[in-house]
């Protein structure tokens, strides 16, 4: 069990650029761009809500605060937000606004994630929490800011309508 949780801690995260990537690729040219954009804008919201939350909330991590010994190696910092599940949830929150099916899977994998990294005793479910909402947030709006700056670069200016 405990080399489960330490695939599902250490390495399950990547599956998301690559769920990203196959719904990227099967969308259609203007969904492609409009994909492309929300992800760069909610990687770029995420890190930021990132470094922000972890400078108002500290919460040690669970090997810091109890004697208990961690599944994987980490260092012993702020565990608040979990950045694995915060980003994990950022991309999956801008598949499962364009592909809900595929969104659903990756979103339960980005949980599996937060579960794991819980099990693997580096993070506290507050610290999961956090990055899930964070990332979620994230997120969705990299696709409203995605959306609304696609719109105001294919609308038409007066001196092309004239």
């Amino acid at each position: 069990m405990d080399q489960l949780i330490i695939f599902c801690a250490k390495y399950l995260f990547l599956a998301m650029p690559i769920i990203f990537i196959i719904v990227w690729a099967q969308s259609n040219k203007k969904h492609k761009k409009e994909l492309g954009l929300a992800l760069v804008l909610a990687i770029v919201i995420a890190g930021l809500l990132d470094k922000i939350a972890g400078k108002l909330f500290y919460d040690p991590r669970p090997f810091v605060a109890s004697s208990v010994k961690p599944l994987i190696d980490h260092v012993a910092d702020n565990g608040f937000p979990s950045e694995h599940t915060l980003f994990c949830f950022a991309i999956a929150t801008v598949i499962f606004i364009y592909k809900r099916n595929i969104g659903v899977v990756a979103l339960l994998l980005s949980a599996i994630v937060g579960i794991a990294r819980v099990a693997a005793h580096v993070h506290s479910p507050i610290d999961i929490i956090g990055g899930m909402l964070i990332g979620m947030a994230a997120g969705t709006f990299g696709y409203y800011a995605a959306k609304k700056l696609l719109a105001k670069r294919d609308t038409p200016t007066k001196t092309e309508t004239n």
